[in-house]
């Protein structure tokens, strides 16, 4: 009888130690630290701990020492942290075990300008955007392709006044200041208009030895935007009629001639009367004896004035001859 109470005690303990185990193991403890970008504790952060399977949620606070600790059964979980404006630096996902090093950052939310700006008919991008506050400090940036938008993160709590300006657009200002506080978002677009541009004026000949060039090809590139092109008609002149102001560099180029460049700063309302004279190309070690031609158009030249030399030559001797016959007739006279 004694031995089968001791042996029944001895299963009442084994079964006691197995349960405790059993009920040890299905459970995991989660717990981690939070603390703002400077180092301090984050305390009375919201921690929600989801159980992916169940969907079942568990929410925690931190403590004064931006602590927080929370036991819970077994599973797959994902931990967030969230307080008004601020934002965790992670995420975490999977967690399947006890973890104590689930920490987080928080980073302040500050405001949020965004928007779009367009010139009435189609977006625009380049457009600098910016916020001056009232101790001028400022924030920017610039609008992008396709559709014209900009965003400016980060922005200090305060009152601003918005502008928008971009090269050949008149400035434009938002009508309102715009007072941001941490978390907002403010949508402020501008719709631009064209300036008024003091168009300048370029032209003048292109000329080879004095004679015009046609089909020349002209070149005006700005230091930005598009290039402009012109050709020269039969009498080598060109034209440019609407140029913008600023600096330039010209190019011209023809086949058969070496490129000719010049670089100028172009006036508004102004018209410049520019000339250029170009040379012929010649072929290394192919230079002619002519100035300005090559070797085989040189001996072209010399064989054509020769020919023309000749020509006079055997006109004013025939020319004396008729009228002088008696020259011809004492050549023709026999020998005795």
């Amino acid at each position: 009888m004694r031995y089968s109470a001791l042996l029944i005690a001895l299963l009442l303990v084994s079964v006691a130690l197995t349960v405790g185990t059993a009920s040890a193991a299905d459970t995991v403890t989660l717990e981690g630290v939070v603390k703002k970008v400077d180092g301090s504790p984050f305390p009375g952060v919201t921690i929600t701990i989801r159980n992916v399977t169940t969907d079942d949620t568990h929410i925690v606070t931190t403590d004064a020492s931006g602590r927080y600790s929370h036991a819970t059964g077994a599973g797959n979980y994902t931990v967030t942290a969230t307080v008004s404006a601020y934002r965790a630096d992670v995420v975490y996902s999977g967690i399947v075990g006890t973890r104590t090093d689930l920490d987080f950052t928080m980073y302040e939310v500050l405001g949020t300008v965004t928007g779009q700006v367009t010139d009435g008919n189609t977006t625009l991008d380049g457009v600098l955007v910016t916020l001056t506050g009232v101790n001028n400090k400022s924030f920017s940036a610039l609008s992008t392709k396709p559709l014209g938008a900009y965003r400016i993160d980060n922005v200090t709590p305060g009152t601003y006044m918005i502008s928008a300006s971009k090269d050949g657009y008149n400035t434009s200002y938002h009508s309102e200041l715009v007072t941001l506080e941490k978390g907002t978002v403010e949508d402020v677009s501008f719709t631009m208009s064209q300036t008024f541009i003091q168009y300048a004026k370029l032209s003048g000949r292109v000329t080879s030895n004095g004679d015009p060039l046609a089909e020349v090809r002209i070149v005006l590139t700005p230091n930005e935007g598009a290039e402009l092109v012109a050709i020269t008609d039969g009498n080598g002149n060109y034209t440019f009629d609407q140029v913008r102001p600023g600096a330039y560099s010209v190019r011209l180029t023809k086949d058969g001639y070496e490129p000719a460049t010049k670089s100028m700063t172009m006036d508004p309302l102004k018209g410049v009367v520019q000339d250029f004279t170009m040379k012929r190309n010649t072929l290394p070690g192919n230079t002619g004896f002519i100035l300005d031609y090559d070797l085989s158009h040189s001996l072209t030249i010399v064989g054509l004035a020769m020919a023309i030399m000749v020509t006079l030559g055997a006109l004013v001797l025939r020319y004396r001859v008729s009228g002088r016959p008696e020259l011809l007739e004492k050549e023709e006279e026999p020998a005795k």
